[in-house]
């Protein structure tokens, strides 16, 4: 069994060796991360990784980037006059770093896949169904900041953490009390569209005013260009994470009357501090909102780990170390790997050959349904640990009724999430308010909502399929035989 990051930005692939510590599987090209890129030769071909990345600046158009961000949400991608839904590109992306490896150490067909705490229902599920796609026939779903807690071997101390997850595109958040080996998670927060790209779109976008401000002219309608642009971003953020200033150059990024357009601008950390105010402002206020809607204290905290490569922006820390000035700051291991590193762990724990970890998980989100005056009724609280169950009772609003349609929701933060609808078609024709229908919501332990109705007089049962907001059945089999056509590269 492995342990994959399948990460915004770049993801990996992680084993336990020999002497039972995580090694992460270098590429063909001997490197540790696949950029989650993906590159269309045709409409059966694709690169994935670094090959897809090199050919952004000509044929941007067919690459696809940042697919994380769009797990679970009704977006298709068309190229070749193909559709195609994040969860197939997702599983193109899978395929590849499955193949890295099977090259390593053969066929898998299990694997532990780490996702953002603060994922919802349909992002989980769609994550499981692009990694099914792939060929992964066993799937298990880790948190990321648990998988964090867990490459940091802290197992023993009895200890309050804050777990810090600012990836490429996510930002997680994840309140843990560690007592005698055991994790309790007792509060998440974040945003799913907050991380290291919102700082890359910053630079470039200051880029684009500058050329448009000195050179007149506009950039930003050329996507051969932006690719450039965002790429020397990315590449300017990691810069001033060690360096006072960076400079800009990107040569024969475009023409205009006056002959070849050529981009040379220096940017200070002041500079880019000053671009990116708003964001970290946004980091803080997220984290505040964590604190105080799980009631918790500021000297409450023991630790913080920082995981993920955007936190090696310096003023990360700068803001934490002023907001709990007393507490242990932990960044020992390569922000990057660590989350990768955790998943093998757990895929070692799973697979027997190392000692189990008691994790208790809780739902970042509530469950629940809308009922005829149009209120979300709720059936499971946000903050209640999983694997749960919990159901209730619902009756037929008129007489002649046969079939109850119920609507499925979750709550995130104030706003209600349709997850899908489904029918209970009865055998018989109710009275109003004769039927006794029990409803189920069952969480597994990877975080996925299952439905089942009951019928409590005639024992007449069924588990539900939702059928979904995005593509229908959730069961989807025309997505598996047309992902195996595709080869990857």
């Amino acid at each position: 069994m492995i342990g994959i990051d399948l990460g915004t930005v770049n993801s990996l692939v992680a084993y336990i060796g020999e002497d039972n510590k995580p090694k992460i599987i270098s590429t063909e090209r001997g490197e540790k991360f696949t950029p989650s890129v993906v590159y269309f030769k045709n409409s059966l071909e694709v690169l994935i990784g670094e090959l897809a990345k090199s050919q952004m600046y000509l044929y941007p158009e067919r690459t696809i980037r940042f697919v994380k961000r769009d797990i679970g949400k009704e977006i298709d991608y068309t190229i070749f006059d193909r559709k195609f839904n994040p969860a197939e590109i997702s599983a193109l992306i899978l395929r590849k770093l499955m193949k890295i490896s099977d090259e390593y150490f053969g066929k898998k067909k299990e694997a532990i896949i780490t996702v953002p705490a603060y994922f919802d229902d349909n992002q989980r599920f769609y994550t499981i169904n692009a990694a099914k796609l792939a060929g992964i026939e066993k799937v298990h779903l880790l948190n990321e900041p648990d998988a964090a807690a867990i490459a940091y071997g802290i197992f023993n101390d009895n200890t309050n953490l804050m777990v810090l997850d600012i990836g490429g595109g996510t930002f997680d958040i994840s309140l843990m009390n560690i007592k005698d080996g055991v994790f309790k998670v007792i509060g998440n927060g974040g945003d799913t569209n907050f991380g290291g790209l919102d700082f890359d779109n910053a630079i470039s976008d200051y880029i684009l005013k500058t050329v448009q401000e000195t050179q007149n002219i506009d950039l930003s309608k050329d996507p051969i260009a932006m690719q450039q642009i965002l790429i020397h971003s990315e590449k300017a953020k990691l810069d001033l994470s060690t360096v006072d200033e960076t400079n800009i150059m990107i040569p024969y990024i475009s023409q205009n009357d006056n002959g070849p357009i050529h981009i040379n601008i220096t940017i200070t950390k002041d500079i880019f501090y000053k671009l990116t105010e708003n964001l970290f402002k946004k980091f803080e206020k997220l984290i505040e909102e964590t604190l105080l809607e799980n009631k918790i204290e500021d000297n409450w905290l023991n630790k913080i780990i920082f995981v993920g490569g955007t936190s090696r922006i310096k003023k990360f820390k700068d803001i934490i170390k002023n907001k709990f000035p007393t507490v242990e700051i932990k960044q020992d291991i390569n922000p990057e790997d660590v989350v990768a590193e955790g998943a093998a762990i757990k895929a070692g724990i799973l697979s027997g050959k190392l000692k189990d970890v008691e994790f208790k998980d809780i739902l970042s989100h509530s469950y629940g349904i809308i009922n005829d005056e149009g209120e979300f009724v709720e059936i499971l609280n946000k903050g209640r640990e999983y694997p749960t169950v919990e159901s209730k009772l619902f009756t037929n609003s008129f007489d002649e009724q046969d079939e109850i349609i119920l609507e499925i929701r979750q709550k995130i933060a104030e706003e209600i999430i349709s997850l899908g609808s489904f029918k209970f078609k009865s055998t018989k024709k109710w009275k109003k308010n004769e039927s006794n229908i029990e409803v189920v919501f069952n969480v597994d332990i990877n975080g996925v909502l299952n439905v089942t109705a009951i019928d409590i007089d005639t024992h007449q049962s069924e588990e539900l399929i939702i059928e979904n907001a995005l593509y229908g059945n959730r069961e989807n089999e025309t997505q598996v035989r047309r992902g195996k056509e595709i080869i990857v590269k």
